[in-house]
């Protein structure tokens, strides 16, 4: 994307299939911006330089003003919105369209890009909830849910060799199993009279397991997925157990309205005593920074998996470190004194 006066000019390399994921991009974007959206369809020749919008760019008086007010987030707001339009760039990735991708079956690939579009897609959706400027406590819960698809992705990549892939599709199969069961035993309660609803749930069943490429009777035979604690600790964090209380117990206190929660978003204390809080809670800079991290993390993991030829990796590697380095350079704007030690 690049900002052309009162336009934004839209350089797209792909295909009709793949343009149409880009369609929730483009009204984000328009939305967000107030600019027109200009179209520009390139040929496969320049597919390679175009396919990375430009890094966002930031003046000094916008800076200088950040620093000001110790704010950076109009900064923070932008990477994290051009990381979110680069998983999407990133998720649609075709297979068949170079032999310098693995190819692996068609379920999956799906998981992966899938997983990749679905954090594009939440990051995108909350760079519109915090450009409100309140709606705070729903970005954190939205981006709880980003940083677990973003785990999966990695922890699948890694661990492809301990059936990571199966055992991620079946441990949402078995769960579809045993309602598929207890639509079955009521149909035959009813002598196999059978309710529309339950033929649309059936059905849906059915075209999930087709699609899984795992027959019916293997699918109880993988071991459950990890939960999200094993997740994390099996990637191997410099400090195992600090990711894990910060990714997930930290973030579940707002998907599950913990007693935390509740202090944090939705009550306020007035003289001693507990009211019910206005809708004034704005987005901290820390979701956009640590959301971003991770996400860059997953583009890494998901490109190094997929790629045979160490130069189809290497040029998207080299923009997602653009990134990596301007999230860096503004980050340490904000610690400043955070992590060293007090003198008692």
């Amino acid at each position: 994307f690049e900002k052309i006066k009162n336009k934004i000019l839209l350089i797209h390399p792909f295909g009709r299939r793949e343009r149409a994921h880009l369609i929730n991009v483009i009204f984000y974007i328009l939305f967000l911006s107030g600019c027109k959206i200009e179209i520009v369809m390139s040929s496969k020749k320049n597919m390679k330089k175009l396919a990375f919008p430009e890094l966002p760019m930031f003046n000094d008086e916008l800076v200088e003003s950040c620093r000001e007010i110790k704010d950076f987030r109009p900064i923070f707001f932008e990477i994290y919105k051009h990381i979110g339009i680069v998983s999407n760039l990133v998720a649609c990735i075709n297979k068949k369209d170079s032999s310098r991708i693995i190819q692996i079956s068609n379920s999956h690939f799906g998981i992966l890009i899938g997983l990749v579009n679905r954090c594009s897609r939440l990051m995108l959706a909350n760079t519109v909830l915090a450009s409100k400027g309140t709606l705070g406590e729903t970005t954190t819960i939205i981006d709880r849910c980003i940083l677990e698809s973003a785990i999966n992705v990695r922890w699948i990549c890694k661990f492809k060799n301990n059936n990571s892939f199966e055992r991620f599709i079946t441990s949402s199969l078995k769960s579809d199993l045993e309602l598929e069961k207890n639509i079955k035993q009521k149909i035959n309660e009813r002598k196999d009279n059978i309710i529309e609803i339950e033929e649309r749930m059936l059905k849906s069943i059915n075209r999930c397991i087709i699609l899984s490429e795992i027959d019916r009777d293997q699918i109880e035979t993988y071991q459950r997925f990890p939960n999200f604690e094993t997740r994390i600790k099996q990637l191997e964090y410099e400090n195992e157990e600090l990711p894990y209380t910060v990714m997930q117990r930290i973030g579940s206190h707002h998907v599950h309205g913990t007693w935390t929660s509740l202090l944090t978003h939705y009550l306020e204390e007035i003289d001693g005593e507990l009211f019910p809080r206005d809708n004034d809670v704005s987005i901290h800079v820390n979701q956009f920074i640590s959301i971003s991290l991770e996400v860059l993390e997953m583009l890494k993991d998901f490109l190094n998996f997929i790629s045979i030829n160490v130069s189809l990796a290497n040029q998207y590697l080299e923009k997602l470190n653009e990134i990596r380095i301007l999230v860096d350079k503004y980050r340490m704007e904000i610690f400043g004194n955070d992590f060293n030690e007090i003198k008692v």
